[in-house]
């Protein structure tokens, strides 16, 4: 009897574990992070921040430490500052002593592309609810005076599972299926070009095999 119950328990654990496999990344991006990756046009995004942390550190104050520390060595030291990078997620990471500060738009990583988690049901080119909501800002940002005029590449990309004609087939499927998106909602078909690479091109420093390569990247044609 204990035996099945722990080898239910198992199955039960790698069920949901093959779920989360599946769902892919989840994080969703607004249409001023969008805008930002794809012009450098950040003032928004950083306004933003700079709200929001000023609304965070209201009712807080800075204690001395005691004993043999002063006031110099308790300051933060210019190595010891946390320069962010305006993504999707925006959670902080920052080691004690040290304080969070928004990257200023001057010191971005190199701009015109955006990587965004548009979520699809398994195996097909169907938005769901994650896709279509990351597709509406997407389309959000389309809209924006900055990328009014703009011409972009909509690039479907997977995971390596599965053969690479059928990953190349699905990707472009993808790809097209965002771009009927945004043309059904108003934006011209001329702007907008669709390619499938299939596994080919996985994100720096990740496996082919990581769910994080099931991605829609967007680039501003030069």
């Amino acid at each position: 009897m204990m035996t099945k119950k722990l080898m239910l328990a198992a199955g039960v654990l790698f069920c949901s574990v093959s779920a989360h496999a599946q769902a892919g990344p989840t994080s969703l991006k607004s249409a001023e992070d969008i805008t930002c990756e794809l012009t450098g046009d950040c003032e928004k995004v950083d306004a933003s921040l700079a709200n929001k942390d000023a609304g965070e550190s209201r009712g807080f104050s800075i204690r001395r430490q005691s004993g043999s520390s002063t006031a110099s060595s308790a300051a933060p030291k210019p190595g010891n500052v946390i320069s962010a990078p305006v993504r999707g997620n925006r959670a902080r990471q920052t080691a004690p002593g040290m304080r969070y500060m928004a990257r200023p738009a001057i010191a971005r990583a190199a701009t015109g592309h955006s990587n965004l988690a548009v979520g699809f049901v398994t195996g097909s080119a169907e938005l769901d609810s994650a896709g279509r909501a990351q597709a509406g800002k997407l389309l959000e940002a389309l809209r924006s005076p900055s990328l009014a005029d703009k011409k972009v590449l909509v690039a479907g990309h997977t995971d390596s599972v599965g053969s690479r004609a059928y990953n190349l087939d699905l990707s472009r499927r993808r790809a097209d299926a965002l771009v009927n998106y945004l043309t059904q909602n108003g934006v011209d078909r001329s702007r907008l070009e669709a390619k499938g690479f299939g596994f080919d091109q996985p994100l720096a420093g990740t496996s082919a095999k990581a769910a994080v390569n099931r991605r829609v990247e967007i680039s501003v044609a030069k």
